[in-house]
């Protein structure tokens, strides 16, 4: 048995295909449900969005058992519940059932992203914490960005494809991992996040900034979400584009944001400087506004282009700034998987309510409205926290 192997090119390997099949089954499984069973983009959005709540809620209620379970034996109970996932919602042809499968398939994330984030980024701060989760958000955003464009082209062929493959991909990852796992002994050996949390004597020098960041996210996956999940609707029923354009579309998106993770892991000028973080949300609000405005395909990839940059940026503003300072780093990965989770919920939930009644500009309009709002809770926030704020810079600028 060998004693070491790179534990930074496991994960993060691993962390491009499993968003890869993700990616391909959230965009597959809205066109099954809208081709198969007929169902309008309100009920799609409901259903999309049960398995973001399940994450969400299970999240909460596990993460005191996931932080006692060695990081890898959590990714593996995970791609085993992703695997049989994948294969049983092909073979059912009742709502309920598939509601059912949507908590399951929430409940399986849960023993992925914070585990598996925590595990990579541990004991690191700083710069060398800012580069780690550059890596991070290239590697899960390159299976972002190339799983759409398969997926398109597999539901062109067949509405099942998809899941068969994406079931295929979790059960090699799992195979890789249990073989990889009784040859490499460091593997085996590897602390969970409790033991290695209360082994450190490492004191909590955690950011306010946090908070800004994880509304921030809360905010632009809002936006993702109605992009991601009712633009494909609106694409078949307006536009009359079939899956292969909007697969592409999308991934354009996913591409832009990879190179803008890229940008930002070999930078750090944005590090503890809250007037990005508020800035990019305005802009965020300004985007959406002209989008209310736009029909053509080539405005909408455009807007759909910068929408990718602001997700690079919100994103991993929230995991630096939620993981600096603390020795609990999945803890601050579940926190900050619950702020994406919530705009996941409100942009399927919502985001289809308003355009079976509105049409998908005035989404647009909705979601500008919602940051303003957002905007000024914030606004209130600073002036009740400044001395606070005024304080934690004076010794950022000692150390």
């Amino acid at each position: 048995m060998k004693e070491k192997i790179n534990k930074n090119i496991l994960i993060l390997s691993t962390s491009f295909f499993i968003q890869f099949a993700n990616v391909a089954i959230i965009l597959a499984l809205v066109y099954y449900l809208k081709i198969k069973f007929q169902i309008d983009a309100k009920l799609i959005g409901i259903i999309m969005s049960i398995n973001t709540i399940s994450y969400f809620i299970f999240c909460l209620l596990l993460m005191r058992i996931t932080e006692k379970i060695t990081p890898l034996h959590c990714i593996e109970i995970g791609l085993f519940s992703l695997f049989v996932y994948s294969f049983l919602i092909i073979n059912v042809n009742n709502l309920t059932i598939i509601c059912i499968l949507q908590i399951f398939y929430g409940f399986s994330f849960c023993f992925i992203w914070p585990p598996l984030s925590g595990w990579l980024n541990r004991n690191k701060e700083g710069d060398r914490l800012g580069k780690t989760n550059s890596f991070f958000n290239l590697s899960w955003s390159s299976g972002s960005a190339f799983g759409p464009i398969i997926a398109g082209i597999l539901i062109g062929k067949n509405l099942t494809f998809t899941f068969i493959i994406s079931g295929f991909i979790f059960f090699i990852l799992l195979i890789i991992l249990l073989v990889i796992s009784n040859i490499y002994t460091s593997l085996k050996i590897e602390k969970s996040e409790k033991i290695n949390a209360d082994e450190s004597s490492t004191k909590d020098k955690s950011t306010p900034i946090r908070y800004y960041s994880w509304i921030g996210l809360f905010l632009v996956f809002l936006i993702y979400t109605v992009i991601n999940n009712i633009f494909p609707i609106y694409a078949l029923d307006v536009l009359n584009l079939g899956s292969e354009w909007s697969g592409s579309i999308i991934s354009i998106k996913g591409f832009i944001t990879v190179f803008f993770f890229w940008i930002l892991g070999k930078n750090s000028w944005w590090h503890f400087k809250l007037r990005y973080t508020i800035g990019s949300q305005t802009v965020l609000a300004i985007f959406c506004l002209v989008a209310s405005y736009i029909k053509s395909i080539a405005a909408i990839t455009i807007f759909f282009s910068l929408i990718g940059i602001l997700l690079a940026f919100m994103y991993e503003s929230s995991l630096f700034h939620g993981m600096s300072g603390t020795k609990h780093k999945s803890r601050r990965m579940t926190i900050h998987e619950l702020s994406l989770s919530l705009g996941t919920v409100g942009g399927n939930i919502f985001g289809g309510k308003i355009y079976n009644k509105l049409g998908y500009n005035n989404i647009m309009k909705y979601m500008v409205l919602i940051i303003i709002l957002f905007l000024i809770v914030e606004g209130i926030i600073f002036l009740y926290q400044k001395r606070k704020y005024t304080t934690y810079l004076v010794k950022q600028k000692k150390m």
